[in-house]
Parts: structure tokens; sequence; C-alpha cells
């Protein structure tokens, strides 16, 4: 390949390119490294926000465990409880491992965890980097054993042990499937470049790659010395703008490729993250601000649950319940119908049907209390109504012991000082008072004065 190069005493003149590019590039290779998509998603900010977001959207989501052999005892409801009960001990921190568990699933396509047990109890489940497990595999392709390597030290897993949770791949009959956020790779890969090429450009002053033409047959030395004035006067943070004047009437500067201006233009990085938002089921509304309205934004809040976090969620679910909780006799199930996006989906849709059918009410008022997590009227009415009843029973029994107290005070004062003795009552109503006084005063002796009935 020729390279044309314009100087002023020469005109144009050929040359091969490949020395000249080998010789400004010092010998190193033009094929850029490509990065992994784990690597992306350590120094891609983009695509590491798609991947969390996704992560904490179905981490977030309510969910309960119930007894599998009697539905309507439920052992731990996430929205009511705070600790697990000592059979669900070793449940502990399960929403860091949901998280984790999709954006491993996003990442390489498999999640695994290791149950620990002390004496025969499970006490915990053990997040396991992905990339520390390696499924084994049988000659009939059945896996049956886990060998996990860490810092260089091998140790074999009993198949027992391990919950592995893989990506769904039709590609892949057996193991993990292939992950979807390799998809995205290329628009993060593209996106670390543009910011490598970015940060290098401002490293450099701004300056744009450049071939300097000297004469033919300037020799080396002098070649290196131009090469080293022009990194020395005008490359760095510190040279950017700076001026020099030289003498020169055999040297031509020459700029090669885009500049960061004309980079701009091409909208490259708005692409990119497009690629990589549509890839991840992620509405570009939620990682861009003002990249849609009002209206469009509450869609896309109910499209990314309904299209892209619900039904990995039922997958994960199905699959831990299956591999590990049905053995134990309980089942784990997310309850999205607490989310406030989905109930404000299923009030829209109601009011949607509603006008279909001329303003008829198609929820009762039951059925809407439940789609926003309260319990039916009558339900509430009953437990107040139970409430009020203990608390009018607790207060007439506290009165009633205050009244019987104050008579047995009032008893002891007249047995020792006669029935003149003053008495000034709190708690003695007013009609037994005077019954008790009028007893009194007609000489019955103190036993049957203090004695009910109190009635004139």
């Amino acid at each position: 390949m020729a390279f044309q190069l314009i100087t002023p005493t020469k005109g144009i003149k050929n040359f091969r390119a490949d020395s000249l590019i080998a010789e400004m590039l010092h010998g190193q290779e033009t094929n850029a490294k490509h990065l992994t998509i784990v690597e992306a998603y350590r120094v891609n900010g983009f695509l590491r926000a798609c991947v969390d977001l996704r992560a904490a959207a179905l981490g977030g989501i309510p969910y309960t465990v119930i007894d599998v052999n009697n539905r309507e005892n439920i052992l731990f409801d996430s929205d009511a409880d705070y600790d697990f009960p000592e059979q669900l001990g070793f449940m502990t921190g399960w929403s860091d491992l949901i998280f984790k568990t999709e954006a491993s699933l996003i990442l390489v396509g498999a999640a695994y965890w290791l149950k620990v047990y002390d004496n025969g109890k499970l006490i915990t489940l053990q997040w396991m980097s992905p990339n520390t497990v390696q499924p084994q595999h049988d000659t009939s392709g059945k896996v049956y054993a886990y060998k996990r390597t860490v810092n260089g030290k091998e140790a074999m897993l009993d198949v027992e042990d391990v919950i592995a949770i893989y990506q769904q791949d039709p590609l892949t009959e057996v193991g993990p499937g292939s992950a979807i956020g390799y998809a995205a790779r290329t628009g993060a890969d593209v996106l670390h470049s543009l910011q490598t090429y970015l940060d290098s450009t401002l490293d450099n002053g701004l300056l744009k790659a450049t071939l300097i033409g000297v004469p033919m047959g300037t020799p080396r030395e002098e070649r290196d010395r131009i090469e080293r004035g022009w990194r020395g006067w005008f490359s760095g943070k510190g040279n950017a703008g700076t001026t020099k004047v030289v003498e020169a009437d055999a040297v031509n500067v020459q700029t090669i490729g885009e500049g960061i201006k004309d980079l701009g233009n091409l909208q490259l990085s708005r692409e990119q993250r497009e690629l990589i938002a549509v890839t991840l089921g992620v509405p570009f509304s939620f990682v861009i601000s003002g990249a849609a309205n009002f209206a469009t934004a509450q869609q896309d809040d109910v499209n990314f649950y309904t299209k892209t976090i619900l039904p990995q969620a039922d997958r994960i679910a199905h699959r831990i319940n299956a591999t590990f909780l049905r053995e134990l006799g309980v089942r784990f199930s997310f309850e999205p119908k607490r989310l406030e996006v989905m109930q404000r989906y299923e009030v829209e849709k109601a009011q949607s049907v509603a006008q279909l059918t001329g303003g008829a009410p198609v929820l009762t008022v039951d059925e809407a209390r439940a789609l926003l997590g309260y319990g039916p009227v009558q339900q509430v009415t009953q437990q107040v109504t139970q409430q009020v009843t203990q608390q009018v029973t607790e207060e007439v029994q506290d009165d009633t012991q205050a009244i019987e107290s104050e008579i047995r005070a009032w008893r002891r004062k007249v047995k020792s000082r006669g029935s003149d003795a003053p008495f000034s009552p709190d708690h003695i109503p007013d009609d037994i008072y005077h019954v008790i006084k009028a007893r009194l005063q007609d000489g019955e002796d103190y036993k049957s004065a203090f004695s009910p009935p109190f009635d004139f």
C-alpha cells in the first residue's frame, strides 16, 4: 500500500504506508484487544448501569415463602416480616442473592450458590463467582460434579451441594446458555474505545495523529530529533495550545483521522448506548435523562417489568423451587402485583374496560383493595370491631378493679374509726356512694353496709 506525502520541494511523493505506520506506532500491533463482557461491565459505566438496573429491579420484587403442604401457611412475607423464621434461617441475604444471580445470568449465563452445612443442618447459602465454577460432565452429558478454582486451588463440589441457575438458550442442551450481555459487548467495546481515544487525545494536548514529512535522505538521527522536538513542544496536557516558531523550508506536517468534534457529529456514542439498552431490555428513558416524555416514561416502566423483569423472575423462581426448595417442603414466589407500577397498570386496565362497559364497575371494592395490598372491607370491619370490643372490655375491667379497691379502703376506715369516718371517693360512682352512705347513717354494721347489691 502506497502513501502520498506532500513536501514543499518535491511535490507529491509516494511511500510505502506500512513502513511509515509501523514506524509511527513504534512497532505496536494495529489489532486492538477487544473487551470481554465481564471486562466491559467493570469499565463501562453505561453497561454496568443497565445490568445493575435489571438486577436491582428483580431483587426488589416482594416475595413470599409458603408451606407446600398448606398453601395458606405463609412462612415469610418480605413486606410484612423482617427476620426469617428459624426454619428458613438459611435464606438470610436472599435479596442480595437474587440481585447477583440476575447480574451473573446477564454477564456469563450462569449463577451458582453453595449450600453451607453445620452438623448436618443447612445454615446459609454462599454466593460463588461463576468465573470460579466449572460444571463437570460425564459421557452422557450429565453434570456429576462442579470444579471450583480459587487462588489456584481446586476443589470438587457434589452436585447436591450446589444450586445452579442457567440462562435459557435453545442452542445449549446442558449447562449454562450464552449470556444475553454478550450481544451487548460490541456496543460497550466501542464506547470504551471512544472513551480511551478521548482520554488519550486530552493527555496528548488535543493533537491528532500526525505525520511529519522531511526531505528524502534525511538521516535517522535528524528525524528522531524532529520527532522529539514535536512531542516536547505540543504533546501533554501542559502544552495544550502552545505556539512554537521554527526555521524550516522542507518540513511538512499532516494530521490523520477524525478529531473529537468530528467523532461527536457521528453520534456513535448514542447509537451504541441504544444498542446496549435494547439488547438488555432496558428502556432508554431509564438510563438517559430526557429521552422520553412523562407518558412514554410511564409506559416504559410497565413494559420493562412485563416484558423483561417478570418473565426472567418466573424462570429464576421455577429453577430455585425445582432444584432446591421443593425438597425442603417450601415454595418461593415473587409477588409483582404488590409493585406500585403493576398496581397502577391494573387500575389503568380496569379503567379502560370500564369505558368499554359504559362506566359500569369491573372491580368490586374488595378486588380493588386486594390490588393495592389491603384486606377485604368486611375483614377490616371485623378486625376494628374486635379491637374496639377488646379495648372497652379492658377499660371496664380497669374501672371495676378501681371501684372495688376504693370500697375496700372505705370499709377498712369505717371498721377502724366508725361510720362517721370521712371518705372522699375518686372512682366510686355517685349512686353507689350514696347507697353506702345511707346504710351507714341508718346504723347498719360495716359488713352489710358495704355488701352488694347497691340499689336504692
